[in-house]
């Protein structure tokens, strides 16, 4: 018997977040095909990390 449970230790309001498989190398995300932009990352879960710095709400991602 298993058992999986998430507890949220801290909720923040319009922060960004992307799926957690986009980031490389812990700190970085593709933002064009063969183009790595450093980012500062924040708070994460197994499917999303927020994100601190380096990108905005419109920089478009591409999965690497």
């Amino acid at each position: 018997l298993t058992v999986e449970a998430s507890i949220v230790l801290n909720r923040k309001e319009d922060a960004l977040t992307i799926p957690a498989s986009y980031v490389i190398d812990g700190r970085y995300v593709l933002t064009g095909p063969n183009e790595r932009t450093l980012v500062k990352l924040g708070a994460r879960d197994l499917d999303k990390v927020e994100v601190l710095e380096g990108i905005t709400p419109s920089t478009r991602l591409y999965k690497p």
